[in-house]
This record gives C-alpha cells, structure tokens and sequence, in this order.
C-alpha cells in the first residue's frame, strides 16, 4: 500500500512539475508575441511630415497628389491647379531625387534595404511639404538607387529603362513633363568616381652636410 502510495505521489509531482514548466513557456511565448506586436505596431507606423509651405493651394500629401494626377474627387479647379504645377514640378523632382539619393546612399554602405517614408517632408523655398507619391513609385525609385550603387554597365541600362519609365509615369500622371536628361542624371550620380584625397606631403629628410669626410 505505501508502495502504491508513494508511486502516484512520484506521478503526481512530475506532472505538477510537467505543467508548471508547460505554463512558464506559454507565458514567455505570449510575452513575446505582444512585445514583437507592439514594436511591430511602432517601426510601421508611418512618419506624419509637418508641413509649413502653404502654397500649394493648402494642399499636401496625398490630398496634393490625388488633386493633381484626377483621382478621387477633386473641388480644386483646373485653372488653381495650373496655377502651382510649375511648382510642384520643382518638388516632385527634388521627391524623385531624395528617394533615389537614399537607396544610392544605403547601398553603398551595404545597409539593408529600408522602406522610405511616405509621405516625406520635402524642403521648399517656402519651407518643408509634406509629399506623397503611389508607394510602388516610392519602393520603385528607392530600390533603384540601391542596386546602382553596385551595378555594371549592362545592370545600370536595364535601371535606367525602369527609372526612366518610373518617373515618366509619375510626372505624366500630374499634368507634366519629365526633363530627357533626368532619369540618366540620376544614375551618373551612381556611376560617379568616388572623390580620393590627395596625398600627404612628404615629410624633408635630415638635410646633408656639405662638409667632405674627415681623413
């Protein structure tokens, strides 16, 4: 009978022991998943960019973008808007440019591929707008300024094929037209020889005496 007892008391503990080190995993498992959904929850969410420049009819980021390019309703009329494309074509190139400028930056020191902001405060004459462009446009030029930051000669024409037709979309879509020469502007800026210093100044030996030997 003590036999019999003491076994199940030996059972009873292991399985105490058992489900008391199941629940400390649950338990470490489920504070993991909500720290990992919090920080999830914080690095996605997007960057709010103030604006301070105005004068683009009031408006900014996707309000801009969509008045612009006719999509959704529009209240602004064609004449107001004719009115500020000379100028959003200014802010969309430095917008094309700084996405491109960021990928070229992060693959030349080999950093891993980031997402970009969207939308992006851009600096104006008249202070910061907060600018928004169609996100694959946004991954799309950002991506490409990456690869050329490594890519050969055959690799940089078919980036320039995709650059080209990338920002020509974005600037057909708000009424404009993209400079020719833009697209391989960008891509000379990859392919440019990085600046060498120049090399330190020899240090002058002891001077030699003129003096002959001594005999």
């Amino acid at each position: 009978m003590s036999l019999l007892t003491t076994t199940l008391g030996i059972v009873l503990l292991l399985a105490t022991v058992i489900t008391i080190i199941y629940l400390i995993g649950r338990i470490d498992l489920l504070e993991s998943f909500i720290r990992n959904s919090l920080n999830a929850g914080t690095s996605g969410a997007p960057t709010e960019a103030t604006s301070t420049d105005k004068s683009f009819l009031g408006l900014e980021g996707k309000a801009l973008w969509d008045a612009l390019s006719g999509a959704g309703s529009n209240t602004v009329s064609e004449e107001d808007l004719n009115s500020i494309r000379g100028r959003y074509a200014t802010l969309l190139k430095k917008h094309i440019t700084t996405l491109f400028a960021k990928g070229l930056n992060d693959g030349k020191k080999g950093e891993s591929k980031r997402k970009s902001d969207n939308p992006m405060a851009i600096t104006t004459l008249r202070g910061t707008l907060s600018a928004w462009l169609p996100q694959q446009h946004v991954s799309s030029l950002y991506s490409i300024g990456y690869e050329s930051a490594r890519a050969d000669d055959i690799a940089l024409a078919r980036l320039l094929a995709t650059l080209t037709e990338t920002i020509d979309v974005l600037y057909v879509r708000t009424g404009l037209s993209m400079e020719p020469d833009f697209p391989q502007s960008l891509l000379n800026t990859a392919a440019a020889p990085q600046p060498t210093l120049p090399a330190p100044p020899e240090t002058p030996g002891p001077p030699e005496s003129s003096n002959p030997p001594a005999p």
